[in-house]
């Protein structure tokens, strides 16, 4: 199985990571490669260039999104979080499953109906219930 694993251009994705989607990523797939071989999983990671994990890694930059004065005065860090699911989907000839580990995994929502791979989501932080059931049943009828 061919793994696309969409993580985070927020920050670089290492073991001195503390922030707490980050710090999961770089858990998971630390422990998803302990069964990979045997299990015949082929992992690509969606995260920023520098970061630091045991699988390929596709970017859009060398560098984490909050690396940069401007996108982090301007609060603009959503649009790189956007480009890397774009830049993730736009291979999905690539890959078997996709695996959506950005925020409450709400972000890939409205890509998914372009995508015939299924598409698993974690959900991470508190989540307002109305607001989840509503947006998630938007896209309920989408076989993935």
């Amino acid at each position: 199985m061919k793994l696309g694993y969409i993580a985070s251009n927020y920050l670089t994705i290492n073991k001195k990571v503390q922030k707490g989607t980050e710090l999961f990523t770089y858990s998971l797939i630390h422990s998803l490669v302990l069964v990979a071989d045997t299990n015949n999983i082929d992992i690509t990671v969606f995260a920023s260039g520098d970061s630091d994990l045991p699988v390929h890694i596709e970017s859009i930059d060398d560098l984490p999104s909050n690396s940069y004065k401007n996108i982090n005065k301007y609060n603009k860090h959503i649009f790189f979080e956007l480009a890397l699911i774009a830049k993730a989907l736009s291979l999905q000839d690539k890959f078997d499953l996709y695996h959506m580990n950005i925020g409450d995994g709400d972000l890939i929502l409205p890509f998914a109906q372009f995508v015939k791979k299924p598409i698993l989501i974690t959900s991470h932080g508190s989540i307002d219930e109305d607001f989840t059931r509503k947006y998630f049943d938007l896209f309920a009828r989408l076989p993935n």
